[in-house]
């Protein structure tokens, strides 16, 4: 178990497949079908520990670390850091509030002008294009 939960490491770090086969082989002495091996047994548990994950669990222990972390940073009078830590929590806990976006079409005052907004205006040349082609259009 110990040469998988190594594979699984240099997996994590970023190696690619043939960087770890070539670490087995070299390293090991093993050859390259026993590098693949070991490789796919490490994806198996990388993929097992997944379906373990409890996002509750996770989740929870996040919301604990950040909440401690805000307060050792209280605590030392570390401000910045404290205010970081509660961002981190507020974002993991959804309390920022949507940004407004507001879009303007170039076509904007002209359809405003009509009386038509751009979703108006549009559907308006859906409808004529469907008539062109000849689609019945049902309302």
């Amino acid at each position: 178990m110990l040469r998988v939960n190594t594979v699984i490491d240099l997996l994590c770090g970023g190696m690619t497949r043939s960087n770890i086969i070539n670490y087995v082989e070299t390293q090991w002495g093993l050859s390259w079908r026993s590098a693949e091996d070991y490789i796919r047994m490490a994806t198996k548990v990388l993929i097992e520990e997944n379906d373990a994950i409890d996002l509750k669990i996770e989740r929870g222990k996040a919301i604990r670390r950040l909440n401690l972390v805000f307060k050792q940073c209280m605590v030392s009078k570390d401000y910045g850091r404290a205010i970081a830590a509660q961002r981190e929590l507020n974002n993991l806990l959804g309390l920022n509030a949507p940004q407004k976006v507001t879009v303007y079409h170039q076509y904007e005052e002209r359809l405003t002008a009509h009386g038509l907004t751009l979703q108006g205006a549009l559907d308006l040349l859906v409808n004529e294009l469907d008539k062109q082609a000849g689609v019945e259009v049902l309302q």
